[in-house]
Order: C-alpha cells, then sequence, then structure tokens
C-alpha cells in the first residue's frame, strides 16, 4: 500500500501533467494539430516516470519529495515557455495568459529561443528525479536536487520577464486606448438631442433574409435606410456615435456608411436628401451604385431575388455627419415621398 507521501506525490505529478496539456492546448496556435499527439505522449510520460521513481524511494522525507516537486515545476515552465504561431506574429503561453489568448500578445517571444532545449531540460528532470529516487547517498540526492532547482530558477527568470512585458505592453495599450476613447468622446460631443417629429416608420424584421438585423431598416415602401448601430429609441431613430465601429473625421464630418435598399418592383429613380436643422444639405460621398449620391438609380444596381423576402435592390454610400444634431433625411419618387428625422450624437 502506497504511503501518504507516495499518494501525494503522484496526485501532484497528475495534476501537473493535465495542467500542462490544457495551457499548451488552449494557448496554442495551428501547430497544435501537429504537436498536440507528442504534447499528450510527453504529459503521460512525466507522470509514469514519477510513478516509476516513487516505488524506488526507501525512506520518505521532505527532501525526497523536493525531486518531484521540482520535476513538476520544470514541465510547467517549459510549457509556459513553449512558443507557438498562428496567422500573425508567434506567441508564448506565457504572453498568451497574461495577453487573454493566443494570438492576443502585444510583445514577440524572447529572441533567445530555446527550441529544442526545453525538450533536454525536461529529459534531464526526469533522469535526476530518476537518480535521485535510485541513489541512497545523500550527496548524489543532494546534487540532483541542486541541479533541478538551478533548471527551475533559470527557465523561472525569462517566464517573469517575458509575463512582465507582456503586462506593461497590455497597461499601455489600455491606457492608449482610453485616451482615444476618452478624446474622441470629447471631440463627438454631447449626447444625441430630443429632435420634433412623428415616429419614424421601419420594416419588420423578417427571419434570415435581409430583413433581419440589430439595427432596423428606418423607412417605409418603396426605399428604406440602414445604418449600424442606429436604434429607435421612443419611435425616433437615433445614432450615437460613440458606438460606431472604428469611426473616422473626415473633411465635412463624421464619415458614416449608409446602406439603402428599394423594392426592385420600383423602376424610377429616387431622388435622396439629408439637411440640417438650418436645411443645408449634408456631404455624402459617391460610390459605385451611387455616382450620385442624390439618386438611387436602378440601372445601377441588380435586382436581387433571395426568397422569402420580393426582389430587392442596395446600395451603399458614404455621409458625413458634422456633429450633435437633428438631420432630415428624404426620399422622393414620382407619386410619393417619406421624410423622417435624425438624432445625431454621442
Amino acid at each position: 500500500m502506497r504511503s501518504g507521501q507516495e499518494r501525494g506525490v503522484l496526485t501532484l505529478a497528475g495534476v501537473t501533467a493535465g495542467l500542462a496539456f490544457i495551457l499548451d492546448l488552449t494557448t496554442g496556435g495551428w501547430e497544435i494539430l501537429l504537436v498536440g499527439l507528442p504534447l499528450l505522449a510527453v504529459c503521460v510520460a512525466h507522470f509514469l516516470v514519477q510513478r516509476l521513481s516513487v516505488r524506488n524511494v526507501d525512506t520518505w522525507s521532505g527532501w525526497a519529495i523536493v525531486p518531484f516537486v521540482l520535476a513538476d515545476m520544470v514541465l510547467l515552465e517549459v510549457i509556459l515557455l513553449q512558443v507557438h504561431v498562428g496567422d500573425g506574429p508567434a506567441w508564448t503561453t506565457i504572453t498568451a495568459i497574461v495577453g487573454g489568448g493566443g494570438g492576443s500578445n502585444l510583445t514577440e517571444p524572447p529572441s533567445w529561443d530555446p527550441g529544442v532545449l526545453l525538450g533536454v531540460l525536461v529529459l534531464m528532470a526526469w533522469g535526476l528525479v530518476v537518480v535521485s529516487s535510485l541513489v541512497r547517498r545523500s550527496v548524489a540526492r543532494g546534487l540532483s536536487m541542486l541541479v533541478l532547482a538551478v533548471m527551475s530558477a533559470g527557465l523561472l527568470v525569462p517566464i517573469v520577464m517575458t509575463g512582465r512585458d507582456e503586462m506593461r505592453a497590455q497597461a499601455a495599450a489600455a491606457q492608449t486606448q482610453k485616451a482615444q476613447r476618452e478624446a474622441l468622446d470629447a471631440a463627438i460631443g454631447p449626447s444625441p438631442p430630443a429632435c420634433d417629429g412623428p415616429s419614424v416608420p421601419v420594416h419588420a424584421a423578417v427571419k434570415d433574409s435581409i430583413w433581419e438585423y440589430k439595427a432596423p431598416a428606418v423607412g417605409r415602401a418603396p426605399v428604406w435606410f440602414h445604418i449600424d448601430p442606429l436604434s429607435i429609441e421612443k419611435g425616433h431613430a437615433v445614432l450615437h456615435l460613440g458606438q460606431v465601429y472604428q469611426l473616422e473625421r473626415g473633411p465635412s464630418g463624421w464619415k458614416i456608411g449608409m446602406w439603402w435598399l428599394t423594392d426592385a418592383s420600383l423602376r424610377d429613380m429616387i431622388h435622396l436628401s439629408i439637411t440640417d436643422t438650418s436645411g443645408a444639405p449634408i456631404t455624402a460621398d459617391s460610390s459605385a451604385p451611387m455616382p450620385d449620391p442624390g439618386v438611387l438609380d436602378p440601372a445601377n444596381a441588380e435586382e436581387i431575388l433571395r426568397p422569402p423576402v420580393p426582389p430587392y435592390r442596395t446600395y451603399v454610400n458614404t455621409v458625413e455627419f458634422p456633429g450633435t444634431g437633428c438631420y432630415t433625411i428624404k426620399a422622393e419618387w414620382p407619386g410619393d415621398r417619406w421624410s423622417v428625422i435624425l438624432a445625431v450624437g454621442k
């Protein structure tokens, strides 16, 4: 029957091997497809080496346990320094842990890539565990423990340095992003104003179709517009500039992509206008389907047929909103028109 010390050593060895495999697997890149099985074999071998070695220990004491614990530490430290590769810059396990996942690191692996040396250190650790369990002389055991301790301490230094550098880089990036966010918020100005006007019409959501979006399509047949992330608040259309992905400032204002959708059954041109409260027109850039940004011409957009919804056409262009305010968006075609108010702000 195994003693309590033996069971403790084997439990720690099993936990260490399992943790090493999980850490490498969850932080690795595509190279895991190649090294996954060899890595599993190494972790299993680590446990088996310790299992065989505990049988050779004649008398258990604190000093007898130390070599096994140090060998466990060496395995984990080697895993933490393991270099992984993906579609971007390489990373190590420790930087993936600190940076929030594989490929999220902001620092490069150490320039002195140890490569196969890490595997050699694991083999050396196993050998020293075997020696310390077989040799009865205290001097030999002491030397084995000393070498293991030196190996563990030597591996710990680059781990601490690499992790520290990654933490500093992440903290600096967070500070930069915060400063940029604050500067952007200050530049955008106040929140959207409360604009007068009736509730805006929106197209009903249709599952598995062009009409299924978080942001609604505003307007009524036969023309609607969609802006991500426009929202409907108390029946009014509101655009929060602070929620726009990668918001950019153009010569005339904040650049916002507008997606226009029309019923394909309408063959006439639709005239558009976007004005501020003074009636001044807002700058709109031309695009391939909209060479004239004030016109939706069926001749410039192909008819799209995707059941279960009727055929439609799409147009995309960029509009530059100068800043916080109320803007009137109008669409006019032969025989009809609509007009909606859009509140824009932070």
